[in-house]
């Protein structure tokens, strides 16, 4: 008579803890496959139609052109293809590709292992929970050794609950000092606001000074040049 399985809620937990971690980053290497074919393809189109171009210079423009000409171009053509495709190789978009699906696949298995099992009774279950615990942890940190280093943040799912805590304050210290700087830019754009319209409100002042300068000297001279007309009616 086989012994009853034994499962604990915090082996249960854990594995719900790395079920909700496989989806995470199966969801995130579904979005790098969509990324890195769009990308490959971007590179693998002008080769192709360069390509094309090339055979049909070679041998559809002899009869037009002097075959120093298209000797150029074929060269300008056949260097283009080659810096394209140097580049998409040295970039392994295809090996990228690859590994993505092969992730993403392998991480959908595991998290509906897990599912199925967690779905069963305590007794219908496939093996002792500390077992299945630690088989499926090493199938995870397997597939892991595979996976692409991800470049932005991801939820974490498999974090302690002081871990949690100090990323939460991590997390708050940083919108802290984000808001600080933020609030200080304020604070100096509203400065050079104030002083952009005290120069604007100076430099009107100037140019009604100025007008009004202007207007005098204007005035002075129109009576100077009456005096004199005078004068010169008076003596004539």
């Amino acid at each position: 008579m086989t012994s009853p399985n034994f499962w604990s809620t915090n082996q249960v937990e854990f594995l719900n803890k790395l079920k909700s971690q496989c989806l995470e980053y199966s969801e995130f290497n579904r979005k790098q496959v969509k990324k890195y074919t769009t990308t490959n393809t971007h590179f693998n189109i002008p080769i192709l139609v360069l390509s094309g171009l090339n055979s049909f210079v070679a041998l559809g423009l002899q009869p037009f052109i002097r075959q120093e000409y298209i000797s150029i171009i074929n060269s300008i053509l056949s260097l283009s293809c080659g810096i394209l495709s140097s580049t998409a190789l040295y970039m392994k978009y295809n090996e990228k590709i690859n590994t993505c699906v092969a992730c993403s696949h392998e991480l959908n298995d595991l998290h509906a292992t897990i599912f199925k099992e967690l779905s069963l009774d305590e007794d219908s279950r496939s093996m002792d929970g500390k077992d299945f615990c630690n088989k499926m942890f090493d199938e995870y940190t397997k597939i892991m050794q595979k996976h692409l280093i991800p470049k932005k943040s991801i939820q974490m799912f498999l974090v302690t609950d002081n871990e949690k805590q100090y990323n939460e304050l991590s997390l708050l210290h940083n919108q802290i000092i984000s808001s600080k700087s933020n609030s200080s830019k304020n604070i100096i754009d509203d400065e050079l606001s104030e002083q952009v319209v005290t120069k604007e409100v100076d430099d009107n002042i100037t140019n009604d000074i100025e007008k009004d300068q202007l207007q005098t000297n204007d005035i002075n001279e129109i009576s100077s040049k009456k005096e004199f007309s005078l004068f010169g009616m008076f003596t004539t």
